[in-house]
């Protein structure tokens, strides 16, 4: 059996190597989906390491434009692909099931079991959609097999969403410290980030602004948001400056923003 982490942010990464330490997981049976384009230098040395990119984004821009038909290819697509990475039982660990690639990736065959890791500072409990009502499940269901052709998505919208374990009764979760999944039913699980040393102070001549994508995930407004970013980089920006963007931001916003420099 394999154990499937997702790589797409340092935080995840870092969390998921301390789950890796608490479980005492062989290296050879791990397997990293790396998605966003993120790319890291410390990843364990026997460990798998696969590009999802591709994946990622197809079956996510299908369920973006909405038709029923491409929604579904995309999902056969990916269900060919987790077959060539994986093609034996699973456990998986994602930070959440609120999008469709780690729905698909839990619901899928393979997959025996999904534990939630640790990403970001905190949570709320929005995020967290529990005790719904069976006919409540059920009519959700059957929403989501009207309108994409599969109940296999059902679970978007929130972090997690009653119904969405099919096969299995309980959640493990794992995060760093006891707080962050307050808000979730879960047999909690703390463990702790390994000690990585990287040599950062050869670039670190300038202030670095990190930017996130709001307007894309419907937060806020997109003339707010670059008026805030204005904002901060006139009160803040050096005579060198360093910029980092959220996978959620389009080129345009990011030239958008690096103009204001």
């Amino acid at each position: 059996m394999k154990f499937v982490f997702i790589a797409h942010s340092h935080t995840l990464l870092l969390t998921s190597l301390g789950v890796i330490n608490y479980l005492n997981i062989k290296e050879e049976d791990i397997i990293f989906i790396c998605t966003r384009n993120f790319h890291a230098d410390y990843f364990p040395a026997g460990t798998r390491l696969i590009r999802g990119d591709e994946a990622f984004t197809a079956i996510n821009d299908a369920l973006e434009k909405g038709v029923k038909k491409n929604i579904n290819e995309a999902i056969k697509a990916l269900d060919c692909r987790i077959a060539e990475w994986i093609g034996e039982k699973y456990q998986l660990f994602v930070p959440h099931l609120a999008n469709p690639f780690f729905l698909l990736l839990y619901h899928n065959p393979y997959c025996i079991k999904v534990s939630f890791v640790q990403e970001g500072a905190f949570t709320s409990p929005g995020m967290f959609i529990c005790h719904r009502s069976f006919f409540y499940k059920l009519r959700r269901k059957f929403s989501f097999w009207r309108h994409m052709g599969t109940m296999r998505l059902y679970g978007l919208g929130g972090w997690f969403f009653d119904g969405v374990l099919d096969r299995q009764k309980t959640l493990d979760a794992y995060a760093i410290y006891s707080g962050f999944f307050k808000y979730l039913e879960c047999d909690l699980h703390i463990v702790e980030w390994p000690e990585i040393n990287q040599d950062i102070n050869t670039i670190m001549d300038g202030p670095v602004f990190i930017f996130d994508g709001f307007v894309k995930n419907g937060l806020v407004a997109e003339d707010y948001y670059l008026s805030q970013c204005e904002a901060m980089i006139e009160k803040y920006h050096g005579q060198t400056n360093y910029a980092k963007f959220h996978p959620a931001q389009p080129e345009q916003e990011r030239n958008a923003i690096c103009e204001m420099f």
